[in-house]
């Protein structure tokens, strides 16, 4: 039942109840089958999702193994120090920046490349373990600073590196 935003929410969770059980259908209430759930991976609850999306989603293979390489990324060894939300940077030191109408960029990756080589020290980072192919708003920003020196060179206290930048050839790669 979508109630998110509105006022009187158990009166209206109440009404709309009372709707279903006198066999009235309501644009508030995702009506599915949970059995359609385990056609796909990891049987998401994405009750929101049409059954026919599903269908077709579940006739498509596993993109791991199949279709492309999935590899581990970069972990900071302090994610306190080195990612923030994005809110809590300013706009200007995030790359990629929305480009002048009147400039032209080869690729997203060269001028994300080119912007965090500047002054720009804050990227987009994905963290996670499995990835979430039914709500996954990228949120988080990575310190990219100077091609990501103060995370490659973050040490504990005996100089051993805390951070760990995997498969670095991967960064940036994807096009968008």
């Amino acid at each position: 039942m979508r109630l998110l935003i509105d006022e009187g929410k158990a009166e209206k969770a109440l009404s709309e109840v009372a709707a279903i059980n006198s066999g009235a259908l309501t644009t508030r209430v995702f009506y599915a089958a949970p059995v359609d759930f385990a056609r796909l991976e990891s049987a998401p609850f994405c009750y929101w999702v049409p059954a026919h999306i599903i269908n077709a989603l579940s006739a498509v293979p596993e993109i791991g193994g199949n279709t492309a390489r999935i590899n581990v990324g970069l972990q900071t060894g302090y994610d306190w120090r080195f990612l923030k939300a994005t809110w809590e940077v300013p706009p200007r030191l995030i790359s990629p920046s929305p480009l002048p109408i009147n400039k032209k960029s080869t690729s997203v990756r060269s001028q994300c490349l080119d912007e965090l080589r500047g002054k720009h020290e804050w990227g987009f980072f994905s963290k996670t373990d499995v990835a979430s192919p039914w709500y996954s708003p990228i949120t988080l920003l990575v310190k990219w600073a100077k091609n990501r020196a103060e995370i490659k060179n973050f040490t504990d206290d005996k100089g051993k590196v805390r951070s760990r930048p995997q498969n670095e050839s991967y960064y940036l790669a994807s096009r968008l």
